[in-house]
């Protein structure tokens, strides 16, 4: 009997094993970004660079928060008296473990629960359905009910998409404070949800992707006379581009799956991603500073077509509605968790080889005042408003 337990025990551990090492370690991509100024079309065609964020180790830290407990206590307080059969799929192009797919899990738990299961939400995480602007194609031709784009995607669909992706915007990047007054209570974000809209797509929560740091090969960086001729990659947005040569560097848009490469051979000399892109595309291997810039806190809209929301009976719209603003910010938490987690494990294995360097409040703020024509372009194409808006929600 002895024997047998030891090795019903020695399965079970083989067989855990082997269930962690299948969930993290693959190269994935970032989110894609579409040019600011480019059609619908032309963000399609996009689509062969797509960027979005690779997978958590299957064993993550962050999966055992209290997050989960809070999800399954909370209660909408909406009145459901349809009993309408309804089903949504709700794409993204991220793994299972990431901040974003416990959104939709979440999202897709509370739905079914406060329904009694008549409205159901079918999840296609890793791309399933397409890249982003394939699925975003798809929610406006009708095969796809819900997703979470990266927020560039958008770009030839809604000129005010730009504005999320000002740098520097969120002032205390400390805490969520800040942020939340941006893209959550304030309403400082309603134009954009308004031109959406308008665009096709119903707004149902600001999802967070995490913060997005500046790495550097050799250089420690903190104004901008240490970016002066640095080759610094971003990704293929007008703003982002815009943002990057006027700190001094020579932004070099490039597809994502070169960037290691490129680093490696020191044909770049840095590039720009959250934590968990610089943790599982090993860029920390070849970079010898992360600079905590946070120069970008990058908006992943839980979106639906305004066609299947229309659709819906005013109960189930008021419930969808509910549950992604009350929710929003335990999916902001989750992110902060990966971000926490990578981190750590970036300077674990590094062993002092990549050095993470917090840049003060100072610092932040010299270089977003550096970015002035950045600020004017955008406030040129989507009004002064919004801009304002954005940056007053915040006093």
């Amino acid at each position: 009997m002895k024997m047998k337990k030891m090795f019903a025990i020695l399965l079970t551990c083989l067989l855990v094993f082997s269930l962690a090492a299948c969930g993290g370690g693959s190269k994935k991509e970032e989110a894609p970004a579409s040019s600011a100024a480019s059609s619908a079309a032309a963000s399609s065609a996009a689509a062969s660079s797509a960027e979005e964020p690779a997978s958590a180790p299957a064993s993550s830290a962050a999966a055992g928060s209290d997050l989960d407990q809070q999800v399954h206590d909370y209660v909408s307080g909406v009145n459901i008296t349809s009993t309408d059969d309804v089903t949504w799929k709700l794409a993204h192009v991220c793994t299972e473990d990431t901040a974003a797919h416990w959104g939709a899990l979440i999202f897709k738990e509370v739905i079914e629960r406060e329904t009694g299961g008549h409205f159901k939400v079918e999840i296609y995480p890793n791309s399933q359905l397409g890249n982003n602007p394939e699925i975003v194609e798809g929610m406006l031709a009708g095969t796809i009910e819900a997703a979470i784009p990266n927020g560039t995607t958008f770009g030839g669909y809604s000129p005010k998409m730009q504005a999320i992706e000002l740098p520097f915007l969120i002032n205390d990047i400390s805490n969520f404070d800040d942020a939340e007054k941006v893209y959550i209570t304030s309403g400082a974000i309603d134009p954009i949800i308004e031109d959406m809209r308008n665009a096709g797509f119903e707004w149902i929560a600001s999802y967070f992707q995490g913060m997005r740091h500046l790495t550097t090969a050799k250089t420690e960086v903190h104004k901008t006379d240490d970016l002066k001729g640095l080759k610094i990659r971003v990704q293929a947005s007008d703003i982002q581009l815009a943002t990057w040569n006027a700190l001094g560097a020579n932004a070099v848009p490039m597809a994502f799956s070169e960037v290691f490469t490129a680093l490696q051979q020191g044909a770049l000399d840095g590039q720009e991603n959250p934590y968990n892109n610089i943790y599982t595309q090993g860029f920390y291997e070849v970079q010898g500073y992360i600079m905590e810039s946070g120069h970008l806190f990058d908006i992943i809209p839980l979106v639906t077509s305004v066609t299947a929301f229309n659709a819906l009976p005013a109960d189930y719209q008021e419930l969808v509605k509910k549950v992604g603003t009350d929710l929003c910010m335990l999916q902001w938490q989750k992110a902060n968790e990966y971000d926490e987690m990578y981190k750590q494990m970036i300077l674990d294995k590094s062993a002092g080889k990549c050095q993470v360097i917090e840049m003060t409040t100072e610092e932040r703020a010299a270089m977003k005042d550096a970015c002035a024509s950045v600020y004017d372009t955008v406030r040129k194409n989507v009004g002064d408003d919004l801009v304002d808006g954005m940056i007053n929600a915040q006093n």
